[in-house]
């Protein structure tokens, strides 16, 4: 693995590109709605998302769900060439200052535990089987293969346009919806301040100063998160528009204008939304009580009149759910989730611990923590003064799902994440990350007006002068830190990839192995989904001196990614020194099948534990 992009990857940005230009398209060919501030990416999306599902129940190849898709895109092209667009000047200047990002991003290989544990397994097996997992198919390598498909979508397409698994596929979608969230927060600027409309002038400008804010000012931006096929930053964006748009059309049904077109684009955003992520659903809802609540404050005629649209703006997502759920039910047996625990297992006595632990990740996450006060503060004031404005909207909506979300992820950490996963709260900061645009949207609306009258204040020198800085910054900040955001080229994962995919090719179709690794689930995923196979079967095992081999003895195949010395006299056989290797047990004896010498050791300290003794 390199820094370089290759013609591979090169190949597959190129492939994405048609793929996000033709989301975009056919975003953009719905009828009425000619201020999209997605660009139409998003509600495209939300068409696939429909559209596939469907199909999938219904039993329709997915290749030939993937070809309607391209004939659409071309009959999309010729509608929207056909209304006359104006050139939109600040998205072409997004996509612009994307360029260097998007280039490092096609370089990137996954190497969380997630992406492998489900992510790409669940991509990897529509485009094998062109089908979803079901009783009567071949098994997934997915451990949970009844998550939702909206962003495996993205990755099929992308991949049958390759021609092979395109990996990168939602890392480039993500670096994408920096660019969304950028066009969102400047349209969320231009329509709800008084300074606002005046703003964009220099799209280029422009472009560069709110990708600077969506990315490294912004304290929600984790390129652990961000820089890889998880599901958490879609869900994030895809929220703020819903946000958005909900006070749009509340705006628009006051101004007794025709909101049918805003409520149809809303329910394609909201589609994307609620089969992003198994528990997005409860968002969903929160963002429906969180609007009709700001309704009921801001009269009757907003309220009823919400209401009446609610099929459109919100059936999509629930008849996309129900379909779903119905399919897991009778087609998955309702395998492949998360479950609730019985309710006697609910941890209710670690609620203490559990608060504690929330507490302090408020207080080490002060930037998220400050938005977040910025927002409820805001929803506050607003309800005591009785203000109706868009940003109190925006800002009420946000209280509503965000004192919802955190809720509901106590509920989940004492009745679903049963033991110390619960207790620890893992995953908690990932998973507020989702309300990060949101909340920096609503604080960039609140001190745009004081930032831009203090910039004013400065010389045009100086002016041109940090605008320059901006632009520079932007296009090579992403070059600049590429050895950063490729956390990908930390040892030993890329040696493990590799050893993956040698082990993919030795291992026959029927084995069953055991891998046996001194490093983290990262790791042992890595080499896990790597060398995955249908009708393979792996099991990992953790490495454990001096008996690592205890439950192993009876696979055909093990994986040891160092064997120390006690472990080699255990099976009467020298191995190579400071190697991975792999062995097969023929009758009673261990056979080396093949080894890897070690090109670089891990960077914790169980590389030195577990290997320290190999001579």
């Amino acid at each position: 693995m390199s820094l370089m992009p290759t013609f591979a990857d090169m190949r597959i940005l190129a492939c994405y590109a048609v793929v996000a230009a033709g989301l975009a398209l056919i975003g953009r060919a719905l009828p009425g709605r000619v201020d999209m501030p997605d660009r139409g990416l998003i509600a495209g999306w939300g068409i696939v998302s429909i559209v596939f599902t469907a199909g999938g129940v219904l039993g329709i190849p997915f290749f030939a769900l993937a070809a309607a898709f391209f004939l659409g895109v071309g009959g999309a092209l010729i509608r929207v060439a056909r209304i006359g667009r104006p050139i939109d000047r600040l998205a072409i200047a997004v996509l612009f200052c994307l360029v260097p990002f998007l280039v490092v991003a096609a370089t990137k290989q996954p190497s969380q535990t997630d992406e492998f544990m489900h992510w790409l397994p669940n991509a990897a097996y529509l485009f094998d089987n062109h089908a979803f997992p079901a009783i009567d198919r071949p098994p997934s390598a997915s451990f949970f293969p009844a998550f939702p498909y909206n962003l495996p979508f993205i990755t099929y397409l992308v991949s049958a346009l390759a021609g092979g698994l395109a990996e990168q596929a939602l890392v480039l979608f993500n670096v994408t919806l920096c660019g969304v969230l950028a066009l969102l927060s400047a349209e969320a600027i231009r329509k709800l301040t008084a300074s606002g409309v005046a703003m964009i002038r220099r799209p280029v400008v422009t472009a560069a100063v709110f990708l600077l804010l969506v990315t490294l000012l912004n304290p929600t931006f984790v390129p652990k998160i961000v820089l890889t096929n998880y599901a958490d930053f879609a869900t994030g964006i895809c929220l703020a528009l819903a946000a958005y748009l909900l006070v749009d059309l509340m705006h628009r049904i006051e101004a007794g204008a025709d909101v049918r077109a805003t409520a149809l684009y809303l329910g394609l955003v909201m589609a994307a939304l609620v089969n992003t992520k198994e528990a997005n659903i409860v968002l969903t809802g929160l963002l429906a009580i969180g609007a009709i609540t700001v309704a009921v404050l801001s009269g009757r005629l907003t309220v009823v009149r919400l209401l009446r649209f609610l099929p459109i703006w919100l059936g999509p997502a629930i008849g996309l759910y129900a379909v779903w759920r119905w399919y897991v039910a009778v087609q998955m047996g309702g395998r492949g989730e998360n479950k609730l625990h019985a309710i006697t297992d609910w941890q209710i006595d670690a609620l203490p611990e559990i608060l504690f632990n929330i507490a302090i990740v408020f207080t080490k996450k002060s930037g998220y923590t400050v938005l977040c006060v910025i927002a409820l503060a805001l929803a506050l004031v607003g309800l005591v003064k009785r203000k109706r404005d868009g940003l109190t909207r925006l800002a009420q909506i946000f209280a509503v799902v965000f004192l919802g979300y955190l809720l509901f992820l106590i509920f989940t950490y004492v009745a679903l994440f049963v033991g110390d996963t619960g207790r620890n709260i893992q995953s908690f900061w990932r998973y507020q990350t989702q309300l990060g645009p949101l909340a920096l949207i609503i604080a960039a609306v609140f001190l745009s007006d004081k930032l831009l009258a203090l910039w004013h204040r400065f010389d045009d020198r100086i002016t041109a002068t940090v605008s320059g800085a901006v632009v520079t910054l932007v296009l090579a900040a992403p070059v600049a830190f590429a050895p950063k955001l490729r956390f990908d080229l930390e040892p030993p994962k890329p040696e493990l990839a590799e050893i993956g995919r040698n082990l993919a090719q030795l291992l026959p179709s029927d084995a069953v192995i055991t891998l046996v690794t001194p490093f983290a689930v990262d790791e042992e995923m890595q080499v896990h989904f790597r060398a995955w196979a249908p009708g393979r079967t792996i099991h990992m095992k953790p490495h454990e001196p001096p008996e690592p081999f205890t439950d192993a003895a009876d696979e055909s195949f093990v994986f040891l990614y160092c064997a120390p010395v006690d472990v080699q006299e255990r099976i009467g056989l020298a191995l190579p020194a400071d190697a991975a290797v792999l062995l097969r047990r023929e009758s009673e004896a261990w056979k080396l099948v093949e080894y890897w010498p070690r090109r670089a050791k891990a960077t914790d300290g169980a590389d030195s534990a577990a290997c320290g003794t190999q001579s």
